[in-house]
């Protein structure tokens, strides 16, 4: 399961990426923020979160104008930086502490309005 969100992060460095790879990328970054709650390191892991969330929003922003999605490439490290965290704090939890971390984001991406140009 891990190993899936890189092959969505990947194709922004091919320039196949769609809106459900974004959302993806989204998907798993609310997650690192709901987990790290849970954890010491709290103003640590929210901040590099909250790097991720600016990243992708300026990519949705890249998205309405011109109607692509790209990340540059420093972008995609920092994404894939959020990524590693968000795996290491799944590690760290169990199922029973994720499963409502999954439920709340997926409510929240499920009910962003991003949709102006779906491709």
């Amino acid at each position: 399961m891990k190993m899936r969100i890189y092959t969505h992060l990947q194709k922004f460095t091919t320039g196949d990426a769609t809106q459900e790879d974004w959302e993806a990328l989204l998907f798993r970054i609310k997650i690192g923020i709901g987990l790290g709650k849970n954890f010491e390191e709290t103003t640590v892991i929210s901040t590099e979160m909250a790097i991720g969330l600016d990243i992708l929003g300026k990519c949705h922003e890249h998205f309405v104008r011109e109607n692509s999605w790209f990340l540059e490439p420093e972008e995609i490290d920092s994404i894939r930086q959020c990524l590693n965290i968000v795996d290491d704090l799944q590690d760290k939890t169990t199922r029973k502490e994720q499963l409502p971390v999954f439920i709340a984001a997926k409510h929240d991406v499920d009910n962003m309005v991003i949709y102006e140009n779906r491709t």
